[in-house]
């Protein structure tokens, strides 16, 4: 009989975690956590908000702590509620055209609480009112609608919440995500939140990215970006399969580096910026019967990002960034493009966005911003789509010369990263209860790993064939 694992609603073989790119040593914790704050939750959120807003129908939506990298990075909860709430205030204030749900309120795990003034009593209702009238004459900045006070302070739960309705218009200055700061007012002061940071930090990998961090150039973003991509390689113990494999994924990081400056234009270094959703997929957007799109929803991760990043989703023509139909994709990406020109004439009188999109797939800045997005995906887009842009003689050649760039001794550093592999698989045999007495894969003994090192480069060469099948070995 084949042991499985529970992990995110299915089950797992042993053979399919062995593959997998991602952690599985974490994943097969994710349930136990995941039902251990469920079962909490569920119990505390009959303390509060019961009798405190006459509404028929309210979403309350908790992190879940875990999966944001709580415990690995303490505060990564309370910012992820901080800049959902300062997506939902700006979308409000700037384009209020969006069907977007309304916010009615959120709070932070230490327990400070934001209201929407609408739904306060009177006499802090006009308070507030009063507050930003006279703010407002004096040519100061004026807060929000989120009014601040002191809730009960959830000690069971030890988590943040925000209440909303169940169910390109502005470029800013920086790249950043916009959040509620203490005071209640709506400022761009956090680090740009993208989707990937909390999926990282909750693998327990470290991004070296502060929170109060933004950001006035391209360049300086994309040297993080792919920083952090690079701490994923080196922190994730099963990151490589092989030393063969460590080779080509350092080498693909090594050149995204030198390659950058080709995709991001100098003369828009400097902005403009656009605020973007940047988890937004299907199942986000509400359609009437005609097709009509009525809301929008879970709008938990957005920043605003160069304008060079903004392009049509990939989920247009495939459910995965690595199985991409180039052509299949490339007409739905024309028809898009088409109707974003026409909508653009229409509101804006200007095409200056749509202009810059359209070229996206043409000089391969889809590609190169698609692989950014994705730290498991990096290394498939990076060989398929943006190497083929500079060279089309798939040269093996070329990896034996470019991954010892990407840090000093990179043959120790890769010998180290297989004896972590090593050790990974041993763990997650014992998880899946897997020994001598199977057919499954044998466990590994550690000493074997003890003095493995880089491969002969000519051995590179014949792997990379084993390995990358579209590659072949020059004449």
């Amino acid at each position: 009989m084949v042991r499985t694992r529970h992990v995110k609603r299915k089950e797992v073989t042993y053979s399919s975690a062995k593959k997998a790119k991602a952690n599985m040593l974490i994943a097969i914790e994710d349930d136990v956590h995941t039902y251990k704050q469920f079962s909490t939750t569920c119990g505390a959120i009959q303390l509060y908000w019961r009798n405190l807003l006459r509404i028929t129908s309210v979403l309350m939506r908790f992190p879940i702590l875990h999966r944001v990298g709580e415990y690995f990075r303490p505060g990564n909860a309370d910012e992820k509620i901080r800049c959902e709430a300062g997506t939902y205030t700006w979308l409000n204030e700037n384009c209020p055209s969006m069907p977007t749900p309304k916010l009615y309120g959120f709070a932070l795990s230490t327990g400070q609480t934001f209201t929407a003034a609408e739904n306060l009593s009177w006499l802090p209702r006009y308070f507030h009112y009063i507050r930003c009238r006279i703010l407002n004459l004096f040519g100061r900045p004026v807060p929000s609608k989120y009014v601040r006070h002191q809730g009960p302070c959830f000690d069971i739960l030890n988590a943040g919440y925000l209440l909303i309705e169940y169910i390109d218009q502005c470029r800013v200055q920086r790249i950043g995500s916009f959040v509620i700061d203490d005071n209640g007012f709506l400022v761009l002061n956090n680090r740009p939140l993208s989707v990937e940071i909390p999926e990282l930090e909750g693998k327990q990998i470290p991004v070296d990215i502060p929170r109060d961090i933004i950001y006035s150039s391209v360049d300086s973003y994309v040297t993080d970006i792919l920083a952090f991509h690079d701490s994923r390689f080196a922190q994730q113990p099963n990151a490589l399969k092989d030393s063969t494999d460590g080779a080509f994924k350092a080498a693909a990081l090594t050149t995204m580096r030198a390659v950058s400056s080709y995709f991001f234009k100098r003369a828009l270094r400097w902005g403009p910026f656009i605020y973007v959703l940047n988890d937004l997929h299907q199942s986000n957007i509400l359609v009437d019967e005609e097709w009509n799109i009525i809301s929008l929803i879970d709008l938990e991760y957005a920043c605003s990002r160069p304008i060079e990043m903004l392009h049509p989703p990939y989920w247009f023509t495939s459910p995965h960034m690595n199985t991409i139909d180039v052509d299949h994709y490339t007409a739905a990406h024309r028809e898009f493009m088409t109707l974003m020109e026409q909508q653009e004439e229409e509101l804006y009188a200007d095409t200056s966005v749509s202009s810059i999109v359209k070229n996206g797939l043409g000089n391969g800045s889809f590609w190169y911003s698609l692989a950014l997005q994705s730290p498991t995906g990096l290394e498939d887009i990076f060989y398929d789509h943006i190497e083929t842009i500079f060279t089309q003689d798939n040269d093996p050649y070329f990896i034996k010369v470019t991954y010892k760039f990407w840090k000093s001794d990179m043959d120790a550093f890769i010998a180290s990263k297989v004896k972590d592999k090593a050790a990974y698989d041993t763990r997650l045999q014992e998880e899946f209860h897997i020994g001598s007495d199977t057919n499954d894969s044998p466990i590994i003994d550690l000493a074997e790993c003890s003095t493995v090192g880089m491969p002969h480069p000519d051995q590179i060469v014949s792997d990379s064939v084993r390995h990358y099948p579209w590659r072949h070995i020059p004449n």
